[in-house]
């Protein structure tokens, strides 16, 4: 898979209306992580959402994210925090993502940040189920995680 974010294939096609798929309240767990993922519906050229990872009865960690529409299509964007609300990213940057094709019901999202190549996806894989898969890049290696959610509301 090209992690490269240059033509974006049929991205330019969908509007953020098209990932209204993702609007719900979902949970899930990953080894001893319980994970939490909320995305409100699409209103006015945007969708909203929130991450949350909790181990041991306490909060690791969160992401706050955002989809607006742009001239090429659906953009992601997302800031990470630590427990606390501490900050990962400077306080005007954020990580982008494009989105680069949505065919077969699979939003794949992929970064600008061409020097740490990374892509986000996202498929509705059962009424009340939902894929995310995540590919980056660590010490040289490939690493590909998937988050398997169900719908609680």
């Amino acid at each position: 898979m090209a992690l490269a974010a240059g033509a974006l294939a049929g991205a330019g096609e969908h509007t953020v209306n098209d990932l209204q798929f993702l609007a719900g309240h979902w949970t899930g767990g990953q080894g001893a992580d319980q994970l939490e993922e909320i995305w409100s519906a699409p209103a006015n050229g945007s969708m909203i959402g929130m991450y949350r990872e909790m181990r041991e009865g306490k909060t690791t960690f969160y992401e706050f994210l955002s989809i607006e529409q742009e001239a090429s299509g659906p953009v992601m964007r997302m800031k990470h925090f630590k427990a606390n609300l501490i900050g990962l990213e400077e306080k005007d940057e954020s990580v982008i993502f494009d989105l680069q094709s949505f065919t077969g019901g699979v939003a794949l999202f992929v970064s600008r940040n061409k020097l740490k190549p990374v892509s986000l996806s996202y498929q509705r894989t059962g009424a009340s189920e939902l894929l995310g898969v995540l590919v980056h890049e660590r010490d040289g290696k490939t690493n590909r995680e998937e988050f398997h959610y169900r719908l609680t509301h």
